[in-house]
């Protein structure tokens, strides 16, 4: 016979799972637990749970805030459900929560019924596409949620989600290229594509450029350039638009609205060949190498950067 302190126990694991849970617990839960059906449904009939969905239970009271009730539909929906669309850009804090949850279910069948939840059934649903946030909630990374809304969202929301995305710095340009490669065909892609040109349209600022230069590094693993470090070059002082120091490696983007007269072309790489003559690689990557083919730019710069290996000396 279990000993006296056990329900004191067993009260207390269902208190830290609902804390951590904000609130909720799942009956597959209680059951790991050691919680039987049968004092599930007694806890049930005294309002010590309290149903939600089926099989999930708010623990004591339903003062749910948000998270909780994410958590509860996630808990519903079973093993492999994700926020994602609306919900997945909340969670990122790319856009406003709304009331109704959105879900992603790879790899079910049948419908799945739950009061304020909408369940989409993607065909595929890759590890690298889902994330795992501090508080425990699953979502869609921030690349499949953008591709995501763009079939659901209007095209001011999306572009605000795209925006937001790249003043939090979570934006992937690689991660939404890759999702839209595979995602050929689906609602909304190209109007994320038209979202994405306009975002990074031939007048791209120079900030901008750097944000989707670093994400591509970021991505590829890469060792991250520094921006708006001078360099002494002869008598002046010149700012690269990326600089690695200990290798002495400068890569400039083309895409800046002062890159565009002649007069900019010929300066400019008068300036390389000084900058090589002081012992710099320099390296130049289009605006369409960077936006357009973020994937290639990210290989073609992890071989410049194996070709440029640290120095003893570093310089800049």
């Amino acid at each position: 016979m279990a000993g006296p302190s056990t329900p004191v126990k067993v009260d207390r694991a269902i208190a830290e799972l609902a804390t951590r849970q904000h609130g909720v617990v799942g009956r597959a839960q209680l059951l790991r637990l050691g919680v039987s059906a049968k004092a599930i449904e007694h806890r049930v009939r005294c309002g010590r749970l309290i149903c939600l969905h089926r099989g999930v239970y708010a623990v004591g009271h339903l003062r749910i805030d948000r998270k909780g009730w994410w958590w509860a539909a996630l808990l519903a929906a079973g093993p492999g459900a994700v926020l994602s669309h609306f919900s997945a850009a909340a969670r990122w804090n790319l856009l406003t929560p709304r009331p109704t949850i959105h879900l992603s279910v790879p790899g079910r069948t049948g419908r799945l019924r739950l009061d304020g939840v909408v369940a989409h059934r993607p065909r595929s649903l890759p590890d690298g596409e889902v994330y795992e946030h501090s508080d425990g909630l699953w979502t869609t990374s921030v690349a499949r949620t953008l591709v995501d809304l763009a079939a659901v969202a209007r095209e001011s929301e999306l572009e605000s989600a795209v925006e937001e995305a790249e003043r939090q710095d979570v934006f992937d340009l690689v991660g939404v290229q890759s999702v839209l490669t595979h995602s050929r065909g689906r609602r909304g892609t190209r109007r994320l594509r038209d979202v994405m040109v306009r975002w990074a349209g031939p007048n791209t600022t120079r900030s901008e450029m750097e944000i989707a230069f670093r994400a591509i590094c970021r991505r590829a693993g890469l060792a991250q350039p520094r921006v708006n470090v001078p360099v002494l070059l002869g008598a002046e002082h010149y700012e690269p638009d990326f600089l690695w120091p200990s290798r002495r490696l400068i890569v400039e983007t083309d895409g800046f609205a002062a890159h565009k007269t002649k007069a900019a072309f010929v300066r400019d790489r008068r300036r390389d060949r000084r900058l090589r003559r002081a012992g710099y690689a320099v390296e130049r990557f289009t605006w369409d190498d960077i936006f357009f083919d973020p994937i290639g730019c990210g290989i073609e710069m992890s071989d410049i950067l194996s070709r440029n290996p640290p120095l003893s000396s570093p310089v800049g």
